[in-house]
């Protein structure tokens, strides 16, 4: 569970999405987002995601890092790298230029490995 001050990939969590929460629309952040209970819809970052043991996003996710442990369904492009670490799961495609499956971990769907100036996702924060 995500407490105060945890740090991820050397950014501070400001947000999380708790077990037995669920929320669907568009997610917009720069920083580092948890999510341990369901998202559903569109989530765009400079920022980190991790999705937590439980987690379920069904999504089209662009982030700068994912790491999961959780499900993701969808799209995933990640400009520096996806992680999926056990039991975690991706059903769909994955865009990045480093994709680290660790024992355990699964993708079920298709990976495209991007040259790091391939990648020309940008995300500017409104």
């Amino acid at each position: 569970m995500s407490q105060k001050g945890e740090k991820i990939g050397g950014s501070d969590v400001v947000g999380f999405i708790g077990k037995g929460m669920r929320v669907e629309g568009k997610l917009f952040f720069d920083y580092t987002v948890r999510i341990e209970g369901e998202f559903k819809g569109e989530i765009e970052a400079a920022g980190n995601l991790v999705i937590g043991e439980g987690g379920l996003v069904d999504a089209t996710v662009k982030v700068d890092t994912a790491i999961i442990t959780g499900v993701l369904k969808g799209e995933i492009e990640a400009a520096k790298r996806v992680e999926i670490q056990f039991p975690g799961r991706i059903v769909g495609t994955v865009r990045t230029p480093n994709l680290i499956i660790g024992d355990g971990g699964v993708l079920e769907g298709n990976s495209v490995m991007l040259k790091k100036e391939d990648n020309a996702f940008t995300y500017t924060a409104t």
